[in-house]
């Protein structure tokens, strides 16, 4: 199993939600967290190894909703 990091970033790259995950690779990463409701302001999810800290998937929400003043 290798380690994982997922941070969920918003606008600003900021880090809302950061989870730590095990899996046999990326793809099994990236399985583990389809279908995974992320938080509001979330607009990227990034996973990096846990080893080197490199990014190894990042995705862009698809529909954003923004919230009126």
């Amino acid at each position: 199993m290798i380690d994982f990091r997922a941070h969920f970033l918003d606008a600003s790259a900021i880090v809302v939600r950061e989870m730590h995950i095990s899996a046999s690779g990326v793809k099994g990463a990236i399985e583990l967290l389809d279908g995974l409701d992320w938080p509001p302001s979330t607009v990227r999810l990034l996973i990096l190894d846990m080893e080197g800290g490199r990014e190894a998937h990042s995705e862009e929400r698809r529909s954003v909703e923004v919230a009126s003043a």
